[in-house]
């Protein structure tokens, strides 16, 4: 089964170049050898439980990878919603609609994401 997130703070995931998902470099999990994805029952342990940066790194990673499955949603409604241009029919409003939502909540994850890193940065 192939797993989903890791973190790596090793020096160049942590360089000063661009971070396309945050401060610290999210992976697939088949590159570094970690575990699978977290769990949504994981997550919320997690939550409760986070002392050190590696607990923040891995909610920060979860919640980046989260923002990403948003904003491939956000993206699939938008195109969709093109195609339903001709059509003489509500879809187009209802993929906006549906496209801006999902979006949002991109926005919402990646927040998380970022006080996350900041308690990371904090705990360590």
């Amino acid at each position: 089964m192939k797993g989903w997130l890791a973190i790596s703070t090793s020096p160049t995931a942590l360089s000063s170049g661009p971070r396309p998902f945050g401060r610290y470099k999210c992976e697939p999990v088949q590159f570094v050898g970690k575990g699978p994805k977290l769990t949504t029952k994981e997550v919320k342990a997690l939550i409760v439980s986070a002392k050190t940066a590696e607990d923040h790194h891995k909610l920060a990673c979860y919640f980046r990878s989260e923002a990403r499955a948003e904003a491939a949603k956000a993206k699939y409604h938008e195109e969709i919603s093109k195609l339903y241009s001709n059509e003489k029919h509500d879809m187009v409003a209802h993929c906006k609609e549906y496209s801006d939502e999902a979006r949002k909540a991109a926005d919402s994850d990646n927040q998380l994401a970022d006080e996350h890193e900041l308690m990371a940065e904090q705990a360590k």
